[in-house]
């Protein structure tokens, strides 16, 4: 070392400076790395999976109510009351269930959760882990900077 220390082989401070002076890749390091990279490619496909199921019970709550509405259209007018009575419970029912503009129904309410408890922090997440991508990407070019650096100085030291 340049300051004059002793370093004792075998001991931490000598892997230290073996793995300084090498060009090996950290082992911790790039396990963690590899771990998060693993972590957020599933939660991408989490995502995928979920913006895919939230359509499909989009598509589901579009058909409850076009049977509601087909139901109105074709038996509010029978003769028999129990028939338009169930018919208008049918209606109702859709509507507490499957109406959009409806702050309390049934599917609104499933969106702002899955909004506020999954996808907000699933993108939060997915930002923070591109960021995160690029400080480890800079972080790999300025260690092969040093290192070289290191190489040079040697290079310069042993001539």
């Amino acid at each position: 070392m340049s300051n004059g220390e002793r370093v004792e082989p075998g001991g931490a401070q000598a892997g230290r400076v073996e793995w300084f002076y090498s060009d090996r890749a950290d082992p911790v390091f790039e396990g963690m790395v590899k771990d998060s990279c693993d972590f957020t490619d599933s939660l991408e496909a989490f995502q995928g999976h979920l913006e895919q199921w939230m359509t499909h019970v989009d598509e589901f709550a579009g058909s409850l109510r076009e049977l509601s509405l087909g139901g109105v259209a074709n038996f509010a007018h029978a003769r028999v009351e129990s028939v338009v009575s169930d018919v208008c419970k049918l209606q109702q029912a859709v509507n507490q269930i499957a109406r959009l503009d409806a702050p309390h129904s049934a599917i609104s309410r499933l969106k702002r959760n899955l909004e506020l408890n999954l996808t907000a922090p699933i993108k939060k997440h997915l930002e923070f882990a591109e960021r995160l991508g690029k400080e480890i990407d800079a972080r790999g070019r300025r260690l092969e900077e040093l290192r070289s650096a290191k190489r040079q100085v040697d290079a310069c030291t042993e001539a």
